[in-house]
């Protein structure tokens, strides 16, 4: 059966190591428009036929979908800067301050984001 998703909702995301913590690093993000889930969807599917994914997959996916973060804060102790480009996405400078591996379990959250209800996520 079909479910409807909102294109509008977003959600705060914890990476699980971090889940104990008083302040957890907190990223935002929001479900994929259809064009961008598309695109994520088959690349995703011809990576299992055995193609490789695209170097920037992760990063072209999370441009659309991560919308910021809070609480982050890198080795001296200052909030890591969340830019934005004039396009109104996360610049790439913003997006590598992320590893790959973080890049890569934000974008399949972001891409899960349009496979549940809002029920679901909870």
């Amino acid at each position: 059966m079909p479910i409807a998703v909102d294109p509008t909702r977003k959600t705060e995301y914890v990476f699980p190591e971090n889940k104990g913590e008083e302040r957890p690093p907190r990223f935002f993000l929001k479900t994929p428009d259809l064009k961008t889930y598309d695109r994520a969807q088959a690349a995703i599917l011809a990576a299992q036929e055995g193609e490789k994914l695209p170097d920037s997959f992760f990063s072209d996916l999370l441009r659309g979908t991560l919308t910021g973060w809070e609480d982050w804060f890198g080795a001296q102790g200052a909030a890591v800067p969340f830019d934005l480009g004039v396009d109104g996405c996360p610049t790439d400078e913003c997006l590598m301050r992320l590893s790959y591996a973080d890049r890569m379990e934000l974008a399949f959250q972001a891409l899960s984001l349009a496979r549940q209800t809002p029920k679901e996520s909870e």
